[in-house]
């Protein structure tokens, strides 16, 4: 039998033990299709789909068809199109629309989540609140994050199980790159802080065999400074200023504006002491 309606009201095509209201068995096989849902229209922005109602028939006739599937139609030739996931939350006796799209697959295969025209394989976008795209692992000691790779790279950044630190992990050289850890402190080239004084926030480690430097503070106009401070106000805070030279002093703000020089060493090695005024 091609059709099948038992007594119970279940309808089989292709089989005669339906078990679900409409129940529709074919051929098998690889990329094989038992339903063709097709709109009669060749005109863009029409939509073949399928509508969901989570409630019975209603007696006044209002549909309130609030889930839907569509394929909509876009310019070009045979047939090509984008599929929309869409969701209509108002409480009210309208019917979801394209416009209500929760998730669209573009004819690129981007993927839009909040928005019908996705410009990369993944895109989050909010009207209405913030755009977070969470992670979670509720396994005890698992980790969570995300994961990127090019062919010349392959990074993650996570939250390491057993643990409150971010790591950012280079899986090139099988390596952690930085870490921030629960109380706020940065490592970079280290996960550890025990062996230094538990007041720094930067920790900046290199390999002890290797003669290069660790840190860098490079300006393109000859004017490469750093800055520590002792308070939330620059003012009277020392200022370690590197232009050819290495000078010490202090200033009321970043830079040669309000400098006062205190020592300075220079390119051939000598040390000037109490220079400044």
């Amino acid at each position: 039998n091609r059709f099948e309606v038992r007594g119970d009201g279940n309808v089989g095509i292709g089989t005669v033990t339906p078990q679900k209201k409409v129940h529709i068995e074919g051929t098998g096989g690889a990329s094989e299709m038992q339903i063709l849902v097709s709109s009669a229209s060749d005109t863009v922005g029409h939509t073949a789909g399928i509508g969901l109602r989570g409630e019975g028939g209603e007696a006044d006739g209002d549909l309130r068809i609030k889930g839907g599937i569509f394929f909509e139609r876009i310019a070009g030739s045979f047939g090509n199109g984008k599929m929309i996931l869409a969701v209509n939350s108002s409480v009210s006796n309208t019917s979801v629309t394209v416009a209500d799209h929760a998730l669209t697959i573009d004819t690129n295969k981007n993927v839009g989540i909040g928005t019908a025209s996705p410009a990369y394989p993944l895109e989050v976008e909010s009207s209405g609140g913030n755009a977070y795209v969470f992670s979670e692992n509720t396994a005890a000691g698992g980790a969570s994050g995300f994961r990127w790779k090019t062919p010349d790279s392959e990074f993650s950044w996570y939250s390491a199980g057993g643990t409150n630190n971010m790591n950012l992990y280079d899986y090139t050289a099988s390596a952690i790159r930085m870490t921030i850890d629960s109380s706020g402190n940065v490592g970079i080239g280290t996960t550890s802080f025990s062996h230094f004084s538990t007041a720094k926030h930067l920790l900046v480690e290199g390999d002890s065999v290797n003669t290069n430097s660790i840190v860098q503070v490079i300006s393109y106009d000859n004017l490469s400074s750093l800055a520590m401070y002792s308070g939330g106000n620059s003012s009277d805070n020392p200022l370690l200023l590197f232009q050819n030279d290495l000078r010490f002093g202090s200033a009321t703000d970043v830079g040669l504006g309000g400098y006062a020089e205190r020592m300075r060493i220079d390119s051939g090695g000598s040390v000037i002491i109490g220079i400044g005024g």
